[in-house]
């Protein structure tokens, strides 16, 4: 069952036989929205604490683009509204979370509220797996086309590969699709709708133009390299003839 949020938009129906190859013979395919010219100036948001930690940007997808998929709009698995979609974030590694930051667009609301959720992913975008950070409601963020950087409540460890989705009120905001690819880490030109839970995902692209990929970029404050302990014993084990 989809999780709840809103209504319609359009959507077209077809097939790679390119993707399908590589990730599943059922990857559909959809439209997004082109956003309008009037609207392309971008607004920067610090939301919450600036993190005090050191962190490491482990995914960056951030080069703007210039269209967006709302969440209300009609998802091709099934065809009903996405509510909530999640794109692959192949990190560079795994780590305690401290920042992430989304770009979205809204044309007409003038407060727009977004709820996140990092979900376990696979190296092969196989699995919609446990929630593994999240869900984070942010509320009253302002319309058009916004950037915006988020630093969490609490610093959970998430894995190198994740599924990060968003829901948005209204459901006529969505992210952006990026302009280029990930700077830092990977994505795969696909997308999922989670509103299907069994395996394989109900996983949707955009036929390639554009590529599937969502500005988003995650920071992380990395676990240190574990160090062997060496003793003065071994020490001198080590350089004994």
């Amino acid at each position: 069952m989809k999780r709840s949020l809103l209504l319609a938009a359009a959507v077209a129906c077809v097939a790679s036989a390119a993707l399908a190859g590589i990730l599943g013979s059922d990857v559909k395919t959809t439209l997004p929205t082109i956003i309008p010219a009037s609207s392309s100036s971008q607004v920067t948001l610090q939301l919450g604490p600036t993190s005090t930690a050191a962190p490491a940007t482990v995914y960056e997808c951030m080069t703007p683009g210039s269209s967006f998929l709302a969440t209300n709009a009609t998802s091709p698995t099934d065809g009903l509204p996405y509510d909530e979609y999640g794109d692959d974030c192949h990190m560079a590694t795994s780590g305690t979370l401290t920042e992430f930051t989304i770009g979205y667009f809204e044309g007409a609301a003038a407060s727009v509220d977004a709820l996140i959720t990092f979900y376990t992913n696979d190296a092969a975008d196989g699995i919609i797996g446990a929630v593994v950070a999240g869900p984070y409601l942010v509320t009253g963020m302002p319309g058009g086309f916004v950037t915006a950087t988020i630093t969490p409540p609490d610093s959970p460890m998430i894995p190198a590969n994740v599924w990060f989705a968003v829901q948005f009120s209204p459901g006529t905001a969505g992210l952006v699709i990026a302009g280029g690819p990930p700077t830092v880490g990977t994505s795969h030109d696909v997308f999922v709708d989670t509103g299907l839970y069994t395996p394989p995902p109900g996983l949707v692209f955009f036929s390639g133009n554009p590529v599937a990929n969502f500005m988003i970029a995650i920071e992380t404050d990395t676990p240190p390299v574990p160090v062997e302990v060496s003793t003065w014993g071994k020490i001198k084990a080590q350089y004994r003839d």
